[in-house]
């Protein structure tokens, strides 16, 4: 009898030793589990700042095109031409504008519709170039840049940001009004 006591004591203690083991795989394969999610959720945070940047870029070089198409391109094209930067901020609700992005809990900037993510931009004059096969006194290559800038609200608290630049071009007089001496528009023109 004192034998099988003996037994009992050990097929209890190797009980607890197995429990003990399958609560740690248990809690290792969560913890995991979490740190997996957490890398997830980061390079998803990530991408959506990078693709904000981009929309901040291409929404300017979609606006330079419809300025472009309305007649109204000289006006965009003098001022970056004359030194000004142009910001631009894409919302959700009210698409592109020409402003800087407001950074506050209550503002109609963001770009998603959770109210979290910013999508700005800011053109400036980059170059001017004698265009290659022109008259160089008459027709120029003008040459911008939009840096884009996608990231979250500062209240969010999340350390995410990118800062994509795009280099765009348009050929144009030399004069800010962008037609040739034919009087066709720069959009007629080879890009």
């Amino acid at each position: 009898m004192n034998t099988l006591k003996n037994q009992n004591g050990a097929a209890l203690f190797i009980t607890l030793i197995i429990l003990l083991i399958v609560v740690m795989v248990g809690v290792s394969a969560m913890r995991g589990s979490l740190f997996h999610e957490r890398m997830a959720y980061n390079s998803q945070a990530e991408d959506l700042t990078f693709q904000a940047a981009e929309t901040a870029i291409n929404s300017v070089l979609l606006q330079a095109r419809k300025a472009h198409e309305s007649g109204d391109a000289s006006a965009l094209f003098s001022r970056l031409v004359s030194g000004q930067s142009v910001p631009g901020c894409v919302s959700f609700k009210g698409g592109f504008k020409e402003a800087d992005c407001v950074d506050t809990a209550t503002t109609e900037d963001t770009l998603d519709s959770r109210g979290m993510l910013l999508a700005g931009s800011v053109s400036t004059f980059d170059l001017d170039l004698t265009a290659e096969g022109f008259d160089p006194g008459q027709i120029r290559d003008y040459q911008f840049e939009t840096e884009g800038k996608g990231g979250y609200l500062t209240s969010m608290d999340l350390p995410f940001e990118n800062t994509n630049i795009q280099k765009w071009r348009k050929l144009g007089v030399k004069d800010p009004h962008f037609s040739d001496h034919d009087g066709r528009t720069m959009g007629n023109l080879a890009q």
